[in-house]
């Protein structure tokens, strides 16, 4: 009995003095974030060390440190460190970012392949992990295969709707395809999640650009040509019947309307009042149609952009969109009206997106 008491006391004094050790090994992991996030890589790395020191497989130091260890593009430490995460902690909660920092330094290490399968070993086990998906797109991407890619930015999109740089990346796709309405649809998107960054002013020209597709005006007297592609008068399945999942009707008509940009009523608008006037057209059409198309663009961009001008949205988006650009108007009113910035996005924030 005597000697069972003394194994219990010191089972209890090991437990007690491996908690402490776990204690001290967070707190020094906490310090080396602070310094990663300054710059120090290596003052971080010297930290996490210290960790391991005093907790030998202590997931958040394995994981911080192969972090910073990215950062220094010392790639083979990044996977070695990863494995070893992986391996300790096999079923861990926390393995979610150890994945993604994987996958990118294989990607790096341009073992691309062996990237994507890490990528959708951790969506197996993070199935909500919308890291896990874009990057697994941005790699097949880099494998030049853009079907599976977008289908990889398609599930980001839908797991969390909210990430800038997944709507960035299905607008380029979209964009690549030559499917204008879904790419602006996409680049609405991005620009309500990141009205102002450099980003932002790139993928605003890209929406410029979108929006006066296929008008020009030119000669002596100024006349306007309309050029209307072919696939635009007629998109039907092979059975001859429409095509559900066509923009073509919408995109016509926003070729045919761009004339009105020279018309003595419009030619002085505004570079937001054009877009605003644009968007309504593509908004208004797609209210009239949203319950027509089943692929992607359809159920995931139409309902939100219908529903944002049946809410009377569409202005304050219109000056969301254009946050980035030099005009000095939008930012005095972006200013100055503030709480209609706010209640848009309190709006957008509750909108039901898929699931």
């Amino acid at each position: 009995m005597k000697n069972l008491f003394c194994c219990l006391l010191l089972l209890l004094a090991f437990a007690s003095l491996s908690a402490q050790d776990e204690k001290k090994a967070n707190e020094l992991v906490a310090k080396g974030i602070t310094l990663h996030d300054k710059g120090d890589f290596k003052g971080a790395i010297a930290l996490y060390e210290k960790s391991l020191e005093a907790d030998k497989d202590n997931l958040p130091a394995l994981a911080e440190m192969a972090i910073s260890y990215f950062s220094l593009q010392k790639y083979d430490e990044v996977v070695r460190l990863s494995r070893m995460a992986i391996e300790k902690h096999p079923k861990d909660e926390n393995l979610e970012s150890v994945f993604v920092i994987y996958g990118s330094a294989l990607d790096m290490q341009d073992k691309k392949h062996t990237s994507v399968e890490v990528y959708d070993e951790g969506i197996a086990m993070f199935p909500k992990a919308h890291m896990l998906y874009f990057n697994k797109g941005v790699t097949l991407i880099n494998l030049k295969k853009p079907k599976e890619a977008m289908q990889a930015f398609q599930e980001s999109a839908t797991v969390y709707p909210r990430h800038p740089g997944t709507q960035h990346a299905i607008a380029v796709c979209y964009a690549a395809e030559e499917q204008r309405i879904p790419a602006l649809l996409a680049y609405f998107r991005f620009l309500i999640l990141e009205p102002s960054t450099q980003r932002s002013v790139t993928d605003l020209a890209a929406v410029n650009s979108l929006l006066t597709q296929g008008v020009q005006q030119g000669g002596k007297k100024g006349d306007i040509t309309l050029s209307v592609d072919s696939g635009m008068l007629g998109d039907t399945l092979p059975n001859g019947e429409p095509n559900p999942n066509s923009f073509q009707m919408i995109d016509l008509m926003l070729t045919l309307t761009g004339g009105l940009d020279f018309d003595k009523k419009f030619k002085n608008e505004t570079p937001r009042e054009r877009l605003s006037r644009k968007a309504s057209l593509i908004f208004s059409s797609l209210s009239e149609a949203k319950e027509k198309g089943t692929n992607f663009a359809w159920r995931y961009y139409v309902p939100y952009f219908a529903e944002l001008n049946k809410a009377d949205q569409l202005e304050t988006f219109s000056y969301i969109v254009m946050a980035s650009s030099d005009d000095g108007d939008v930012k005095k009113w972006l200013k100055a009206n503030e709480e209609r910035v706010d209640a848009f996005y309190k709006w957008s924030a509750q909108f039901p997106w898929l699931d």
